[in-house]
């Protein structure tokens, strides 16, 4: 939806636009003096069209990224505070929202994990009914974007311990088995022999956390 300085702005560039028209209104014949300050208006309009044009459509795009701006600073205060609550790096919160749905909230995978974490129906019935002890049903509130977060770091809590008790087991950097966990199911991982299961896409996954870079965030850490 449109706020009101992005309605007046639009309005105020379709009149820039048909101005020429409407001046024309405002022309009566034979009155010399009128026709010339017309012609001073339509000249002086159309010099300064495109630079006025410019100024609006710049603010337009202000006003719209401004707007995604405070909805980033919103997320990243819920990443802030599940990371605190679970001990989850921030950091490693933000790369997983950034990989598994460019923070896309109304996200939807072909295997129909959703959300900003893209967590399965399983995945978020097991989380939210035996450690959360909600009760969010995954059709109404896996697109909310702070029980979703919430949802995904408490998942990823349960993996980093899970993977604390098999430390003498692991056979690959805890933080890629953390990820290889959330990607392709700790059942894979334990399988593979605690190591990075043999598969593309999870191997593409962790290699694009761990390169991904803060330019890549929609929100700046605090």
């Amino acid at each position: 939806m449109l706020n009101n300085l992005q309605k007046s702005l639009i309005c105020a560039m379709l009149y820039m636009v048909v101005g020429d028209a409407i001046s024309s209104i405002y022309r009566i014949e034979g009155d010399r003096t009128m026709l010339f300050f017309n012609s001073l208006i339509k000249h002086i309009a159309k010099l300064n069209k495109i630079y006025l044009i410019s100024v609006v459509v710049i603010t337009l795009i202000f006003s719209f990224t401004n707007q995604n701006l405070i909805k980033a600073d919103t997320l990243g205060n819920v990443v802030a505070a599940v990371s605190l609550e679970y001990d989850i790096p921030e950091n490693l919160i933000r790369r997983i929202i950034q990989a598994e749905s460019c923070f896309n909230e109304k996200a939807v995978s072909y295997c129909d994990a959703r959300g900003l974490m893209q967590i399965t129906r399983s995945t978020w019935e097991w989380i939210t009914q035996q450690y959360l002890e909600v009760d969010w049903d995954f059709d109404q509130c896996a697109f909310d974007p702070e029980k979703n977060i919430k949802v995904g770091a408490c998942f990823l809590r349960w993996i980093s311990d899970y993977l604390e008790q098999k430390q003498e087991l692991l056979n690959a950097p805890k933080q890629d088995l953390v990820l290889a966990c959330y990607n392709a199911g700790p059942g894979n991982v334990r399988k593979y022999n605690y190591s990075v299961p043999p598969f593309k896409e999870t191997q593409d996954y962790i290699e694009k956390i761990n390169n991904m870079s803060k330019s890549a965030y929609l929100f700046a850490r605090r």
